[in-house]
């Protein structure tokens, strides 16, 4: 067979081989499942709660400071009605400039964001956003202050639902008392312990 004839076949042969793979390509890309959208959830979930909220400028009674509120918290063996009976967990993140530094004055309202984590098996849920705005404060048997915070979901899973938040802080209220009077009060901390997260009952529209 001449050369010429040759080099014919082997570039017919590599066009073809370049051409099916080309194909083969572009059905696999066709065929590739895309992230499927987040459901934004309705139900109602309840679960422990357990993490820290830090400031960067140590709170102090009468802190004229400006000081930076960062909370990071998990939500916690979950368990609810409808959509909510798929989370497994939540991850609670909130960053909040605040004008002073005084232990006396908290912020008026704390907006949070809570990504979900559903069972295996279950969608994924849309992250929510939260506002706390009504807050109650008493002293557990243990001598440990409670923080009880209310509000509403503002947008995501859960729109709508009522939400409150108990916080049972590890500091004793004595040494929490100590520590804005030295002006060393760095973080809280609650336990899971009797800390909840629950977010109320929430219908598909």
């Amino acid at each position: 067979m001449k050369s010429s004839v040759v080099k014919k076949i082997v570039s017919a042969t590599s066009a073809g081989l370049l051409l099916g793979a080309l194909m083969v390509g572009s059905a696999s890309a066709d065929t590739v499942p895309t992230d499927a959208v987040p459901t934004v959830g309705v139900g109602s979930v309840s679960c422990r709660f357990v993490g820290q909220m830090k400031f960067s400028t140590p709170l102090v009674n009468a802190g004229i400071e400006a000081s930076t509120t960062t909370v990071k918290a998990a939500a916690v063996r979950c368990s609810g009605t409808g959509d909510g009976a798929t989370v497994a967990s939540g991850r609670v993140t909130s960053v909040m400039l605040q004008a002073t530094n005084d232990c006396l004055a908290p912020p008026a309202t704390i907006d949070a964001t809570i990504v979900w984590k559903t069972r295996a098996g279950a969608p994924a849920l849309a992250d929510s956003t939260i506002a706390l705005n009504v807050r109650s404060s008493s002293l557990g048997t243990n001598g440990k202050p409670i923080l009880d915070d209310a509000g509403t979901v503002t947008s995501g899973s859960f729109t709508g639902g009522a939400i409150t938040t108990t916080l049972a802080l590890t500091a004793s209220s004595t040494n929490l008392e100590r520590a804005c009077v030295n002006g060393t009060l760095k973080r809280l901390t609650f336990s899971a312990a009797q800390s909840r997260l629950v977010i109320s009952e929430v219908v598909a529209p």
